[in-house]
């Protein structure tokens, strides 16, 4: 079964809701952006409704953006 927009609108506030870490782990995610935490990331995610894997910890680095053509 789909996840409607009423789960999602759930979803998305329960991760707001859940403490984030006091040492926040920057993340690289696959959208070429830099991520304060794990937890940021997915909540991105989830407001953009779409899926971002975490492409590896740490910073971003500038070769690893996108790029538009």
């Amino acid at each position: 079964m789909p996840a409607g927009p009423k789960l999602n609108s759930t979803l998305c506030e329960l991760l707001q809701k859940v403490s984030h870490s006091p040492a926040r782990r920057q993340v690289c995610g696959s959208d070429g952006l830099t991520y304060p935490s794990a937890c940021h990331l997915r909540e991105k995610a989830c407001r953009k409704g779409k899926a971002i894997p975490i492409a590896y910890k740490g910073p971003c680095q500038e070769c690893d953006k996108p790029t538009s053509v």
